[in-house]
């Protein structure tokens, strides 16, 4: 934008829509489906994640893929699941990127998805999990407007 004139907001990266078209039909079969075991596989993966949220990052990103392939595969849809394991390296790049990441170890979400899933609340599992990636929307729209410099490449990261 020119000198004086504030540049337009910067939309929304697609990582996060593209999780989100994933996610929240996923959320919804888990909780139609998910049995005994699934829902055992669930706590097991919250748990990894909630323990590495103070830790290692690539230890943290490994815990947080494998919480949301738990997810769609307690759906129920083996095809999908498959799908979704195969996109692990992507969706990696979905989540926010230096200072955010900080603040995406924090963002609840996940504890409401699996409850609404053992609840076998479709509508709240979906919703929770919907919630969840707007908050990780809002953190990249908010990092990519505090740093002007970034932002393209915040958002190349993101689509990558």
């Amino acid at each position: 934008a020119p000198r004086g004139v504030p540049a337009p907001p910067r939309a929304a990266p697609p990582g996060p829509a593209a999780r989100e078209s994933l996610e929240r039909g996923a959320a919804r079969a888990a909780a139609g489906r998910a049995d005994a075991v699934a829902l055992r596989r669930l706590d097991a993966a919250l748990a990894a994640q909630v323990a590495a949220r103070d830790g290692d990052e690539q230890a943290f990103q490994a815990a947080d893929v494998a919480f949301h392939g738990e997810v769609v595969r307690a759906g129920g849809n083996p095809l999908l699941a498959d799908l979704y394991g195969g996109l692990d390296h992507a969706l990696v790049r979905t989540l926010p990127s230096g200072g955010q990441r900080r603040h995406h170890r924090d963002v609840p979400g996940h504890e409401e998805v699996v409850a609404a899933i053992r609840a076998a609340d479709a509508d709240a599992a979906e919703a929770a999990g919907v919630a969840t990636i707007d908050a990780v929307r809002a953190q990249l729209v908010e990092a990519a407007a505090d740093r002007p410099g970034r932002a393209d490449a915040d958002a190349d990261e993101v689509e990558a």
